[in-house]
């Protein structure tokens, strides 16, 4: 993403036949000391800090970059960093924004449905514990938001039924996550206490096998079960992992490529470059710069697709 952006849709008939559709999205760098939340968003959902906002329909937002605060009447003032999602729920008042000092990057979803509504009277849905959720655990949420704000950036006008797809698979994403603590299934339980021991050991040498063996599974079971309650391979997924830190890293820490590749276990500067080109579609190099790039927001938003209120 190169500028900022914002899109509200009308509800098409897709809510009803896919069970869910994308209502709005929007990607934002918001730079130290700007204002916030940024304006000509509709009334519905604009908001302030002071007064909070509550929502009829259900929001994801990811924070890319940056750090700060958010807050519902339910779960409390929590610290926000990068690499983390939050949800708001509808009916739910809430309220949140950057630190003045960093800023953030924030890509974000509104999706509304049937199927939202149903998930929304689940318990274990809207629990508070699940309303923030460090990235690592939300694998393929980043790629998911990306795509929904390239089909958004193009024409959302022939694309409905792709949004709707693209919105139950975030969803999912965001469902899936804790579900294997509570799954009586053995081999979910083995996969969420393998996830937990890569994100403890994320920079060191991995013996994949002697994990497995840890964990009372032959490699080749191991390697199968992960795959189909992640969604990725074991060095997959751990790869993700490693690309999420040197993110990190590369945002708060003033750091050579080679110490990073040092300190998140790959082989040589060359190795995490490669890497990280390949998952994020830019350099490390470009990609800080493109962070630290100062520029002025470049907001669309048609007028004839706000949803503003009567």
């Amino acid at each position: 993403m190169t500028t900022n952006y914002f899109r509200y849709l009308p509800l098409q008939n897709t809510a009803t036949i896919w069970g869910a559709a994308i209502s709005a999205a929007g990607y934002t760098r918001v730079s130290p000391h700007a204002s916030y939340p940024p304006s000509n968003h509709p009334t519905n959902r604009s908001f302030s800090w002071e007064g909070g906002r509550k929502l009829d329909a259900l929001q994801i937002v990811l924070i890319e970059t940056g750090k700060g605060v958010f807050e519902t009447e339910r779960s409390g003032l929590q610290l926000i960093e990068s690499d983390t999602a939050f949800v708001l729920f509808p009916g739910v008042r809430h309220r949140y924004k950057p630190d003045s000092e960093v800023g953030w990057t924030e890509s974000w979803i509104e999706v509304q449905g049937p199927l939202v509504e149903r998930l929304c009277r689940q318990h274990d849905f809207m629990s508070i514990g699940k309303s923030v959720v460090c990235a690592e655990n939300l694998i393929g949420l980043e790629e998911s938001l990306n795509e929904v704000h390239r089909l958004l950036r193009r024409d959302p006008v022939d694309c409905h039924a792709e949004l709707s797809a693209l919105a139950i698979r975030i969803l999912a994403i965001w469902t899936d996550q804790g579900r294997s603590k509570t799954n009586p299934d053995p081999s979910a339980r083995g996969v969420a206490r393998a996830e937990a021991w890569l994100a403890e050991h994320v920079a060191e040498q991995i013996d994949m096998a002697e994990l497995a063996r840890k964990l009372g599974m032959s490699y080749s079971h191991f390697r199968r079960v992960f795959k189909i309650h992640t969604g990725v391979a074991p060095w997959q997924y751990l790869l993700h992992l490693r690309l999420a830190k040197a993110r990190q890293l590369f945002v708060n820490d003033r750091i050579t490529l080679a110490d990073a590749a040092e300190r998140l276990g790959f082989n040589s500067a060359f190795h995490l470059s490669s890497a990280f080109k390949n998952h994020y579609g830019k350099s490390p190099l470009h990609w800080k710069r493109d962070l630290h790039r100062t520029f002025s927001a470049s907001i669309v938003a048609p007028k004839e697709e706000l949803l503003v209120s009567a």
